[in-house]
């Protein structure tokens, strides 16, 4: 027979058996909620990271990873790849494969699927490089020009009023006398009764600012860097699609 003692030991254990129970239920319970679906299964690993992006700092792609550089590839041997994007990439031959995106020498955007940041922007398309619109404020240029020389025309002087001017000679108001500016201008009469106006065709040459090239920054930022295209400071990586 047990005897007591033995009994009140037994006893105990289980009570202390029961409690730990308990505990690994509580951790067990608050593990299920806060874990991804994952059991920790490799190919469980390797299926979740299938469509994934990667830069890679090495110059060829690792086992299971194909660089992203376009290719076309065959929709049967890279199945899982080709559930995932389908023809988002391109469509390949349209029948036996696909194209793998081309992020050579460009950066990734992030996409906005409301289209909020990037309006009428699809899913995976490319996009140029481009600059913002802006102005430049003139701060004053000349025009050069030049009058003509094809027509004649005549300058007057009045000199005062003159009280013995002949009957003859007429205009007792005064006398106009004519004078050449140059020898490009030419006077008929010795001396002038109208009121000499005459035109000058003024031709004003086209005005036009050139824009060269930065020499200065005004930010303090050092020489301004300029070229064939607009891009933020990088570093050149790899970049490769799980398959």
């Amino acid at each position: 027979m047990i005897q007591e003692e033995e009994f009140n030991k037994i006893l105990t254990l289980v009570e202390e058996l029961r409690t730990k129970v308990q505990i690994l239920e509580v951790q067990l319970k608050r593990d299920k909620n806060t874990q991804p679906p994952i059991n920790g299964n490799k190919t469980d690993i390797d299926d979740l990271l299938v469509a994934s992006i990667t830069a890679f700092a090495m110059e060829t792609p690792p086992d299971g990873w194909l660089v992203c550089d376009g290719t076309e590839v065959s929709r049967t041997e890279f199945a899982r790849l080709f559930e995932r994007v389908g023809e988002t990439f391109g469509n390949g031959d349209g029948s036996t494969t696909f194209n793998l995106p081309d992020l050579r020498g460009v950066s990734l955007r992030g996409w906005s699927v409301e289209g909020k940041q990037d309006p009428g922007r699809k899913f995976g398309s490319y996009q140029p490089d481009q600059m913002q619109s802006h102005k430049h404020d003139d701060k004053g240029h000349t025009h050069t020009g030049k009058t003509s020389t094809s027509y004649k025309h005549k300058h007057e002087l009045k000199v005062g009023d003159i009280d013995d001017i002949d009957e003859e000679d007429g205009d007792k108001e005064g006398l106009l006398y004519s004078f050449d500016l140059d020898e490009r201008n030419s006077h008929d009469d010795d001396y002038i009764r109208n009121n000499g106006e005459h035109y000058h065709n003024l031709e004003i040459n086209q005005g036009q600012a050139i824009l060269e090239n930065p020499t200065d920054s005004h930010t303090g930022a050092g020489k301004p860097r300029h070229g064939n295209e607009t891009r933020v400071k990088n570093v050149a990586l790899l970049y490769c699609i799980k398959y």
